[in-house]
């Protein structure tokens, strides 16, 4: 960010996120404004305020700084054991972003039946996973892919008879 003085001036921040530099000077000058990454589940705002050095407050220069957060996605289980054609089970998603999900059998057999419930927050859901049908014997395997903010997770799902 370049700026354009006749006079000395300072700059500053108002959140412990964001960092100015250089935080004075006495003409024309380029600033460098940088943000630390956010883990803070939410997204957050702060300002970097250029201000002359005159003490009267004449010229003074508010730049917004708004910093989404970084996007995840948590499940409540990773693995799903079902026995028999009638058994179900849930897994929690827990999000800040858009998702969606698909199976992935590794047999040639469709017999998952996913229903998709949210809950609460736009984006948490519970997925209820039944098996409409099972093996006579051994078992059957699928993946349930959850994509989403560019993250990927899986819950592994198996069914016995």
């Amino acid at each position: 960010m370049s700026i354009t003085a006749t006079q000395s001036w300072t700059a500053s921040d108002n959140q412990s996120w964001i960092s100015v530099s250089p935080t004075s000077g006495t003409a024309d000058d380029d600033i460098t404004v940088s943000v630390t990454s956010n883990s803070s589940g939410s997204s957050r705002d702060g300002t970097v305020t250029i201000s002359d050095n005159s003490g009267l407050g004449l010229l003074s220069k508010t730049i917004d700084v708004h910093q989404a957060d970084v996007p995840s996605i948590t499940l409540s289980a990773s693995t799903v054991d079902l026995y028999g054609s009638s058994d179900s089970d849930q897994v929690t998603v827990t999000s800040n972003t858009t998702w969606s999900y698909y199976v992935d059998y590794w047999d040639d057999y469709a017999w998952l039946q996913i229903t998709r419930t949210n809950t609460g927050y736009e984006y948490n859901a519970t997925l209820s996973i039944a098996a409409t049908r099972a093996p006579t014997s051994g078992s059957w395997e699928a993946q349930i892919v959850i994509q989403g903010g560019g993250l990927t997770r899986y819950i592994n799902v198996t069914v016995y008879p």
